[in-house]
């Protein structure tokens, strides 16, 4: 009966201490529930660093540790289940004095200090089903800077990167830091305007909404972008240039061709296919026009600011190149 009576009081003085100061010693906390058959604490840092905690009070309380139950529909369950073995260890050390309190501050330091814990499922699918480290890739993580270094090589070309995640992540999407590449200047250029786009395509609304679609909710964008990464490094650095099936990159990435004039100089067009300058050059200035050039590849349209020009208008100076060069072939036929 005195077991009973002192369990009953330390458990009456805690819900109190719960009551009276929770709020102020923990930012972010909402008391749910709060009696001694259950106590139940939300716990929120962002709009999706939040998680709610289900606590009860053992027979044997404070001499037995608190039963929890973590909930969450934006932190992953691994996480909650880590989260959870950890407040069981923690419980071990607070055997004999009260225990929620100290329970709630630890699990709302350990979100506090380990910001990725937002995006735990896109790291692991990073680690598991991307980075390939035998053959080269290697993946790095900075729990306290919310950052994320990555390495992509696909034979002898490569891709570093560095992917910091927002406090607000996924509201806000993940910005990209290419910080070491020996890929062609212009494919470069590609690469980090499609990160930006991938990342904001995540967060922000489309301007055309269809009436039947749902209300627009952002998207981690941190798998998108770096599935983008590993992709150009893959694809990219071994590609065919669609016109003479020859490697449009150098195996060498030392002699990468620079100017833009060099017949084996790269261009890459809308559709995402590479072309050695001479190649499409010749392509563009050869007919059929109409309805525009096709990608021998993907059959899309090419579009590319260096062949901007109308049909008609690459049909009239096909036509003229024609006429001067019969011209040419009449006057030496005269000649010799």
């Amino acid at each position: 009966m005195e077991k009973q009576e002192k369990r009953t009081q330390v458990i009456r003085e805690e819900l109190q201490e719960i009551k009276d100061k929770l709020k102020t010693l923990i930012k972010g906390t909402t008391i749910i529930t709060c009696n001694t058959e259950l106590v139940q604490v939300g716990i929120k840092l962002t709009q999706y660093k939040q998680l709610k905690a289900c606590i009860q009070f053992p027979d044997d309380y404070p001499n037995d540790g608190l039963l929890m139950e973590l909930k969450s529909q934006t932190i992953s369950g691994k996480i909650l289940e880590t989260i959870l073995n950890l407040c069981n260890n923690e419980i071990k050390k607070q055997i004999g004095h009260k225990q929620i309190v100290h329970l709630i501050y630890f699990i709302h330091q350990f979100i506090l200090n380990n910001p990725l814990c937002i995006c735990a499922d896109e790291v692991r699918h990073l680690k598991n089903n991307v980075v390939q480290t035998n053959g080269g890739d290697w993946l790095k993580i900075k729990q306290k800077l919310s950052t994320i270094l990555v390495r992509f090589q696909q034979q002898r070309y490569h891709i570093e990167a560095k992917l910091v995640i927002p406090d607000d992540y996924p509201v806000s999407g993940v910005t990209t830091d290419i910080t070491k590449t020996n890929f062609p200047d212009t494919l470069n250029k590609t690469l980090i305007g499609f990160c930006e786009e991938i990342a904001r395509q995540c967060i922000e609304k489309p301007l055309k909404v269809k009436p039947k679609d749902p209300p627009f909710v952002p998207k981690p964008s941190l798998q998108p972008v770096t599935d983008y990464l590993v992709n150009f490094c893959r694809n990219y650095s071994t590609a065919k240039c669609p016109l003479c099936k020859k490697r449009a990159l150098p195996e060498n990435p030392d002699q990468v061709v620079t100017d833009p004039e060099h017949s084996m100089y790269v261009e890459r067009v809308y559709c995402d296919h590479l072309f050695h300058y001479s190649c499409l050059d010749k392509y563009m200035k050869t007919p059929p026009f109409t309805g525009g050039k096709k990608c021998p590849a993907c059959s899309k349209r090419i579009y590319h600011d260096r062949w901007k020009i109308s049909s008609r208008t690459a049909e009239e100076r096909w036509a003229h190149e024609q006429a001067r060069k019969r011209e040419l072939d009449e006057v030496i036929d005269f000649l010799t």
